[in-house]
């Protein structure tokens, strides 16, 4: 009777193991799916051009033509924009007061497009608030030193304080940077894909601080400048590898169950 006990006790023991490792199989089958899925869509754009700044939009160059032109940098590319090195785009103008409300989610589409792959499409569905504070926008110019002004004309329900969208930065006492950061989908119309990116302008006065920069926009003028774009796809897991993830899941259950009857 021992011996009976004993041997069923190896059975169920070598069975409850052979389950573990197929659940196991199929859970590290999918994430290895799973990864694969965000190697392909973890895409970076990176970008160069000039534009005109004001406290409430962007005008890219050339100037006043609503549209602006852009070059996609010959390195930095990777996944869907690889092809896209050393070419050249087109950029819609930004106006943070009607068209393109800071804090609050709107359409824009066509924000970037692509000579060399026109079935490739960046819409524009956010532009965040600057992430400084006020403190020291009126300081003497010094280094180190951050702002996101106050602009009366962007105060919304949405943004109440009235935040301009820029981040800027003093470099030195004479030299300093602009950023901001939008949000949106990259649009494939050749295969009807849509995958959410987030990005980055940055600017540079290299003879301006910001508190130079903050008198021009006080007297009614704007700022000219060079600036960088950055884009990152976020990544989205496949169908598919939702699937294989929850059988993986689900053979886990199983185990578990099987184990608590088995006691």
């Amino acid at each position: 009777m021992e011996r009976r006990d004993s041997a069923r006790h190896f059975q169920e023991v070598n069975t409850m193991s052979n389950l573990k490792r197929n659940v196991l199989a199929v859970i590290v089958l999918a994430l290895v799916c799973c990864g694969a899925s965000i190697q392909v869509r973890a895409d970076t754009l990176n970008i160069t051009g000039a534009a005109s700044f004001i406290p409430t939009g962007v005008d890219f160059f050339p100037i006043g033509t609503g549209v602006g032109g852009f070059t996609v940098d010959a390195l930095g590319q990777t996944g869907i924009f690889v092809p896209l090195a050393g070419t050249n785009g087109t950029s819609r103008d930004l106006n943070f007061v009607v068209g393109q409300p800071l804090n609050s989610p709107f359409f824009l589409a066509s924000f970037l497009t692509f000579a060399a792959n026109p079935n490739l499409i960046l819409n524009l569905g956010f532009i965040n608030l600057g992430a400084f504070g006020q403190a020291q926008c009126g300081a003497a110019a010094a280094a180190g030193q951050t702002c996101t002004p106050f602009v009366p004309a962007l105060v919304s329900p949405a943004n109440p304080a009235g935040l301009a969208a820029f981040n800027l930065t003093n470099v030195t006492a004479t030299s300093s940077t602009l950023s901001f950061a939008v949000a949106g989908t990259v649009e494939n119309t050749a295969t009807l894909e849509f995958t959410p990116f987030t990005g980055t302008f940055s600017a540079q006065f290299t003879s301006l601080s910001y508190q130079d920069v903050l008198a021009v926009w006080a007297a009614g003028g704007t700022v000219q400048a060079t600036y960088s774009g950055t884009f990152v796809t976020n990544p989205v897991p496949e169908p598919a590898t939702m699937v294989l993830l929850g059988a993986g899941l689900a053979g886990v259950g199983a185990v578990v169950r099987k184990r608590r009857r088995a006691s």
